[in-house]
This record gives structure tokens, sequence and C-alpha cells, in this order.
């Protein structure tokens, strides 16, 4: 029979039933009202809260676009920008000023995606913008402006994928001793004898009291790039730049887009 859970009853690691041969998802629940959900290529964090005979959780947002930069010596008098961002709705504006024309950083039927995708310049950046829609091509897009430091020539953008940037609301019943997050099996608990691991714990406390993206970006981290055989100068870490506007705004679209990502038809 339904009942109404205290936290005591729910606190836990739960794998939830799934036929997905890549590993299905999992949902660990803490008592300071957080929880972490891993699933495959990904994982979020969020807050819970218990509602009657209901746990509703809420994954946090984070920021559309990052923009990280550096002095790179060996790049002289030019600039180079490396976009991590694989959705065909992000517009790029270069040196951005007041009603500027937004590039689509993709063609229209971009896919088959393989970075990097490096744009080079002999033109210092001092401002740039990002935008991306909601949903697509809509009229109104969320658009970041950023200040560039002048020292920087070598930066990395990085666009999130919609499951990280949007706050999503989920919830489990409770019935019976169990969470149910739909369906009609109970997601199965991890008994509370059987202990994490020292290295589990560690990445865990590590994953929740973090950022996402964290100020410095090292050599090895996710999105820093790869060199086969990287000089002294190119293993300097990049910092991140915070942008100086974020708004909703309607923006000219251009017609031509800065990368060009598409198989080859068969």
């Amino acid at each position: 029979m339904a009942q109404n859970p205290t936290p005591e009853d729910i606190v836990g690691s739960y794998r939830l039933p799934s036929n997905d041969p890549q590993g299905g998802q999992s949902v660990i629940i803490f008592e300071n009202n957080t929880f972490a959900t891993f699933y495959f290529g990904g994982a979020l964090k969020g807050k819970w809260e218990i509602v009657g005979n209901e746990v509703k959780f809420k994954t946090e947002a984070n920021p559309k676009f990052y923009l990280y930069g550096r002095k790179l010596a060996a790049l002289k008098d030019s600039t180079q920008l490396n976009f991590s961002c694989e959705e065909n709705s992000t517009f790029v504006n270069l040196n951005s000023k007041a009603n500027d024309i937004f590039q689509p950083l993709f063609n229209d039927a971009a896919n088959c995606f393989s970075h990097p995708y490096t744009y080079k310049s002999t033109t210092q950046l001092r401002n740039v913008a990002f935008a991306k829609s909601d949903y697509g091509y809509g009229d109104l897009l969320d658009v970041y402006s950023f200040k560039i430091p002048e020292q920087y020539n070598d930066f990395i953008v990085i666009g999130l994928r919609e499951e990280y940037t949007t706050e999503t609301e989920f919830s489990a019943s409770y019935k019976n001793g169990n969470l149910y997050f739909g369906g009609d099996k109970p997601a199965s608990k991890k008994p509370d004898s059987v202990k994490e691991t020292e290295e589990n714990l560690a990445y865990l406390n590590e994953f929740m009291n973090k950022e996402l993206l964290s100020e410095i970006l090292n050599y090895g981290d996710e999105f820093f790039p790869y060199y086969d055989n990287p000089t002294k100068g190119q293993l300097t870490p990049f910092t991140r730049i915070n942008p100086i506007n974020k708004k909703k705004s309607e923006v000219k679209k251009g017609d031509t887009n800065l990368f060009t990502a598409k198989c080859e038809e068969r």
C-alpha cells in the first residue's frame, strides 16, 4: 500500500529497471536533499523533496556556453577558437556589436560531427557572443556575451547539451518500502550493508561539491585540446572567462555558417 516515506526510508543507491544493453540508469539519494543520477554518456545532480508518497527530483541547470582562454605565444598575432558544440541551433557573433548578425555555427543539415572545429583569424577578438534556442530555431535565443582579456589569443568554446542546461523534473512513488520510477517494477536498492569503495566515495564527493566545469581547464580534462606531441606552451591551462551578459533576445541570423558538418550521401 502507498504510504508517505521518511528521508531514512529513501536515502541510498538505486538501479532503475531497464533492458538497455548500455547499462540503464542509477540514482543516488543523499541525506542533505541532493541526488546524483548516472546513465550511459552522462551524469546529473540536483535536489529532491518528499511530497506525500512521492519523491520529487529536479536537476540543476548549468550555463549553455562556457568560454576559456589563454595566451599561446606560438600563435603570434593570430587568434583561434576551438568549438566543442554539436547543435545546429547555435549561433556565433565574433567581435560582436549591437545589432550585428549572428552566424550559424553549422549548416542546417549538420551531422557526423568530427572534432576539432577550429576557427582561426588574424584579427584579435575583443568581444564575442554565442546564442542558442531552447527549442531548435525559435525566435528568442539565449545570448551569452563575453569581453575578451587583451592578452588572450587561444580559446575553447563549450556548448553543453540541453540535458545539462535545463532543469528537469521527475518523480518516484513510494510503495511497500520500494521506490517506483514509473512502470510496475521497483528500483533495485543497494543494501545498506554493501559499502561504497573509497574510490567511489571520493568520486561522488568531488562530483557533488564542484561545478560542472571548473575555473581552470588543465591538460587531460575532457574539453582540453588533444595534441600528439604537445609543446610546453600547448600544455598551458585555460582560464574560464565569465559572461558579461546573459539574456533572451531576438538576433539577426545570417546565412553563412562558420563550419560545415555533413556526411557524404551514399
